[in-house]
């Protein structure tokens, strides 16, 4: 499993940040989506592969969510606009809770104690949260179904 709970990108350094489990911050020299396509194709998929999918699953065009490994189940999903340098990419079941700071703010708490305010609302991340877990019912669904189609 890959070790991240947020990543963001820094446009003054020129990197993406990457805080890990532990809370250590961790860099990637280029773009959220470079860093999501290579743990894409090392788990045999591609960053676009992966958001088709989840387009096709879930009829969902805006802020695709990304799954890195059918396996661990590990997706992340974009806050705003993925082509932006606001977007943060959280890692959907390491969430423990989301809180709203106000109307446009929220608080996003990790299994692991770390903790993030967005400038984004508690609908807008529940809704994204939402959509990654009916991605992954989904695929579970499509899975079982071709599964017992293959067996007539």
């Amino acid at each position: 499993m890959i070790d991240a709970d947020i990543v963001y990108y820094d446009p003054a350094a020129g990197k993406t940040v990457i805080i890990s489990e532990t809370g250590r911050h961790g860099f990637f020299i280029g773009t959220p989506i470079k860093w999501l396509d290579q743990m894409c194709i090392a788990h045999g998929s591609t960053y676009k592969g992966r958001v088709d999918a989840f387009r096709i699953l879930t009829d969902t065009v805006q802020k695709p969510a990304v799954l890195i490994s059918e396996m661990t189940h590990q997706i992340f999903f974009p806050t705003v606009s993925s082509t932006s340098d606001d977007c943060v990419w959280l890692c959907a079941e390491r969430i423990f809770s989301i809180h709203a700071k106000d109307a446009q703010h929220s608080l996003v708490l990790f299994m692991d104690g770390n903790k993030i305010e967005l400038a984004v609302s508690r609908r807008t991340l529940m809704k994204q949260m939402k959509r990654c877990e009916m991605f992954l019912e989904k695929m579970r669904s499509e899975i079982e179904r071709l599964q017992t189609n293959g067996n007539n």
